[in-house]
């Protein structure tokens, strides 16, 4: 081991069974004491006054350049760690590279596992990052990852999933790239999403531009000729092309449809006094099972047209809720701004992860789902009675939620279920 001095040292070791090592300095009265961090990943350097002699069962002989352990590492006598010590910035700067023995095994560890750990003087204490040991567990923390998945990847390979898209989701665009690569994964795993979407921001900014007035009763867009006219625009030419054009850049195979394409959605009023605003009066999804068998990503704007040709528009929970049952999906995600059905709106430890129909159905009545959740929630129960096996109400808010809902044995948000 080389002489250190100076205030920035970078180290790169693969030793991780020591708790105590101790290296020598310029000056012959002095030797940097090293401690692993009880709460890091990294070390502590302490510089010390007096030499090398023996220290918590560590021996060391200086030898030049070399420092030789003659027991110590966690390791049985005779099981030797060298290190060498190649100064690349005298007084500054060093690398250590390391041939170690594990314990029995005859097998040697160095080369590509090694990392740099850096250190940055505070007085008479330097406190050592460990970089190699940081990235091992980041590496074994991956692995974790994709071992808990695996059964998840089995259980949905093949299966469809419905999501509602909206809220900051949509509005955010490092959030919007997340669920998009999110969906994409999905697909390369077997799982058939479909997505569904609303886009009532984008259509206030249109109307806004245009000089159209917006009156909304019981939460309700009032939507005369006008007004649908912006809306099918909107939804249908931008922000569903938009939401393709995505897909299709992140790898995928979007394909942006309404739901008066192949006769998907037959819509009927919902209230004469709303105008245009409809809801869902009869579904043929086979247009939607062709491209999920074939790989595709239906994307489908919560636009549909009567027996007529009107054109309505439709909640996209509805949609989405409707969409599920007539496909018979393993899961209906509706992508929120909240994390789930709370006890208290303001606690986030009052949220409730697990709730059956019946209770469900009860937390309505009690007043803890009330305002915008509670269509939320009666959609969930609808798309349940009709077949869907689970429906979720998560936080797009959170990165690759999707993905923590569908694949962690944590989930997220609130599910509910039979």
């Amino acid at each position: 081991m080389r002489s250190v001095s100076g205030s920035c040292v970078k180290v790169s070791t693969d030793c991780g069974a020591s708790d105590w090592w101790a290296m020598p300095t310029a000056n012959q009265g002095n030797f940097l004491a090293f401690e692993r961090g009880q709460q890091s990943l990294g070390w502590l350097a302490s510089r010390r006054k007096g030499h090398i002699m023996e220290w918590n069962s560590l021996t060391t002989t200086a030898r030049g350049r070399n420092v030789k352990a003659e027991s110590g590492w966690g390791m049985e006598r005779g099981k030797e760690e060298e290190e060498q010590w190649e100064n690349s910035d005298r007084g500054k700067r060093g690398t250590v590279s390391m041939t170690a023995r594990s314990r029995g095994s005859g097998q040697t560890r160095s080369g590509g596992s090694s990392a740099a750990i850096s250190t940055t003087s505070r007085g008479e204490i330097e406190t050592i990052v460990g970089k190699s040991d940081a990235a091992r567990v980041e590496a074994r923390t991956r692995v974790d990852v994709l071992a808990e998945a695996l059964p998840y990847m089995q259980r949905f390979h093949g299966k469809t999933i419905v999501v509602k898209y909206g809220g900051a989701a949509m509005k955010d665009e490092s959030l919007k790239a997340d669920v998009i690569k999110d969906l994409v994964l999905l697909t390369c795993i077997g799982v058939r999403p479909v997505l569904v979407h609303g886009g009532g921001p984008e259509i206030n900014q249109w109307l806004k531009k245009l000089g159209i007035q917006s009156e909304f009763r019981n939460g309700l867009r009032v939507t005369d000729g006008a007004t649908m006219e912006v809306v099918e625009m909107v939804l249908v030419g931008k922000v569903n092309k938009s939401i393709v054009s995505l897909i299709n850049k992140a790898g995928g195979s979007g394909v942006g449809m309404c739901g008066k394409d192949a006769g998907l959605i037959t819509a009927r009023a919902l209230d004469e006094s709303l105008g245009f605003v409809g809801e869902v009066a009869s579904m043929d999804p086979t247009v939607l099972t062709e491209l999920v068998a074939d790989g595709r990503i239906p994307v489908v704007a919560s636009v549909a047209a009567d027996l007529s040709g009107q054109a309505y528009n439709i909640n996209a929970d509805a949609v989405a809720g409707e969409l599920a049952a007539a496909l018979k999906a393993e899961k209906l995600i509706l992508m929120t701004d909240v994390p789930g059905v709370m006890r208290d709106s303001k606690d986030i430890a009052s949220l409730i992860k697990e709730v059956d129909v019946e209770g469900a159905r009860d937390l309505m009545a009690e007043g803890v789902v009330s305002g915008g959740m509670i269509p939320k929630v009666e959609c969930c129960i609808r798309a349940l009675t009709k077949g869907v096996k689970k429906a979720h109400i998560i936080d797009g808010r959170a990165p690759h939620s999707l993905l923590l809902e569908l694949l962690t044995d944590q989930g997220a948000g609130t599910m509910i279920a039979h």
